[in-house]
């Protein structure tokens, strides 16, 4: 989750400083005559359909189980929505999402097989050191 975050905020904060530099002369096609090219298309990323995706590969969930976790990742999002929303200071945000965290972890691990479960510490202990 924290990764989802911090990438909302490389992505926020890269937005904006493109705009900065386009109010400075400094962008695309601005100085020695040159017509502005007209901005690429960006392509929108579904961080849940991501999420599962990189879920589907490292633990080798079949198709049942994947769509579980999809109703899993649509409920932890919705829950960390809610979190992020309120007026809380941000380590208030962070304890309680870590909270949901948990519990999303808890959910997964029935419907996995003990080979995917052992994959499951793996991928997330790999997941923790980044």
């Amino acid at each position: 989750m924290k990764q989802l975050i911090l990438i909302c905020c490389f992505v926020f904060s890269l937005s904006a400083m493109g705009q900065m530099r386009q109010g400075m002369g400094m962008g695309r096609g601005n100085g020695m005559g040159m017509a502005p090219t007209p901005p690429r298309e960006t392509k929108k990323v579904d961080m849940l359909e991501e999420s599962l995706k990189e879920l589907t590969k490292e633990i080798k969930l079949d198709d049942f189980q994947a769509a579980i976790i999809r109703g899993y990742l649509v409920d932890f999002k919705a829950k960390v929505d809610v979190i992020v929303a309120t007026d809380a200071p941000d380590e208030g945000k962070m304890e309680k999402i870590e909270v949901e965290r948990l519990k999303f972890e808890e959910q997964l691990k029935p419907i996995l097989n003990p080979n995917q479960v052992e994959l499951f510490e793996k991928y997330r202990k790999k997941k923790s050191k980044r």
